[in-house]
């Protein structure tokens, strides 16, 4: 192999370990944004709880719970993604 061919790996192999970083950050990023989203839902869900009007209070809960759930299921399907991420990460080191 040549000087330049030995070049040309090595910036690729550059290039694409911080490809994987990038990814595995934003991916963490969009974790703790829906984490975000998970704590605000919650502040929902328990402002509720102390509402007089029980017929709101129970709407408001109806209106939470569902977009809760889908938040936290997003938030599993981002942590199995970043596993394996992380998994051919290692791998390819």
């Amino acid at each position: 192999m040549g000087d330049a061919a030995f070049l040309d790996l090595i910036a690729s192999t550059l290039f694409l370990k911080a490809a994987f970083e990038k990814s595995i950050e934003a991916i963490k990023s969009k974790i703790r944004g829906h984490q975000i989203i998970i704590e605000q839902l919650e502040r929902r869900l328990s402002d509720a709880e102390e509402m007089e009007d029980k017929e709101d209070a129970e709407m408001e809960q109806v209106a939470v719970r569902p977009l809760m759930e889908d938040v936290k299921k997003a938030i599993e399907a981002l942590n199995k993604v970043l596993i394996k991420f992380n998994r051919n990460f290692e791998e390819h080191k």
